[in-house]
This record gives structure tokens, sequence and C-alpha cells, in this order.
């Protein structure tokens, strides 16, 4: 691609302006490699003024990422920290999704017992960041209900039986291994 020369005198438009900034700038994201992309995006989540959500790479192994997030208020998971690692695919990342591990033991439809999140299918596409994880995984947390009947639906005939339990036991995990206060 030949790139716009924008000081040729003629007057352009603000539009005209914003669309080669906007050019310019998909075409530095081309030419970011993975490592420089991921240690952006890790840089982004610590400079966010969201601290509940906390990443920094795993030594100098930058598709490893160490993180945590604190419970998101009002679900059972309300005052809990828990740690995660991110894996990205050394080849893959963006077009693939990273994988995603709790260390901490939680109670939830979607992780499974060694900690690996089951994310719903189509969750990831390659024009989100790391960031989006821990989005995805609030959304966990939020919608946890939905989750408990999507996942369990053989027991549905217990109705709000179930739901009691399932929040009460993942409220008690969390006081049992995640709480930091």
């Amino acid at each position: 691609m030949i790139r716009p020369n924008l000081n040729d005198g003629s007057s352009q438009s603000h539009y005209d302006n914003e669309m080669s900034e906007t050019f310019l700038v998909n075409e530095l994201e081309e030419a970011l490699t993975q490592k420089e992309r991921l240690t952006r995006e890790c840089d982004a989540i610590l400079k966010l003024h969201e601290v509940r959500y906390r990443a920094a790479t795993n030594f100098d192994d930058y598709k490893n990422w160490n993180c945590y997030i604190i419970g998101y208020p009002g679900t059972p998971y309300d005052d809990g920290i828990f740690f995660f690692r991110i894996e990205f695919d050394e080849k893959g990342y963006p077009q693939k999704a990273p994988r995603v591990f709790f260390e901490t033991r939680i109670d939830h439809p979607c992780i499974l017992v060694d900690g690996e999140v089951r994310f719903w299918d189509e969750w990831w596409n390659s024009k989100m960041q790391a960031l989006d994880v821990f989005k995805q995984l609030d959304k966990l947390m939020i919608d946890f209900n939905l989750f408990v009947l999507q996942y369990e639906w053989g027991n549905v005939d217990k109705g709000n039986t179930l739901l009691d339990e399932r929040r009460s036991r993942a409220s008690i995990f969390t006081k049992r291994y995640a709480a930091y206060k």
C-alpha cells in the first residue's frame, strides 16, 4: 500500500484527516509483533483505573500472564480475589483465543476442576484484546444464575433451590479460598 501524502498543500476536510490517521494506526497495528502487542495490552491493563483487574507477564515469557480479578460486587464472588493465568498461543494469537486457568479454587459451572475456563462458543474474535478476557470473566460472575441454568438444565426442576444451593456453594468457596479482607 502506498501511504497518502498528507503534506501536499491541498485542503483536506477534517474527515479526510481522520481517515488518514485511521489508516496509519491500522498500518502500525499490522506491523506490531505479537510480543509488542501483548506487552502493550498488559501495560494497558495496568494503567486502567479498574483496580479489580491486574496482569503481569510471567518473567520473560510474554505469552503467559499471571493475573487476578476481584469478584464482582453483588455476586457470590464478592470480596474474593481470584488468581488465574492466561496462556496466549505463540502463533495463533489474536486469531486464536487465549486459554484461561484459575489458580484459586472457584465454584462456577463454566470452570473445570483443574481451573480451565470453558467459555461459550464464539466468545473470541481477532479484534479483541487481553482486557476482553477480564470482561468475559466479569460476565461469568455477573450472569452466574444464567450459567447455572444453562449448564445444569437437567436439574432445572429443582428451580430456585438449585440456584440457592449453587450460589451458597460459590459463596463458601469464595470465603474459603479467595478471601482477602
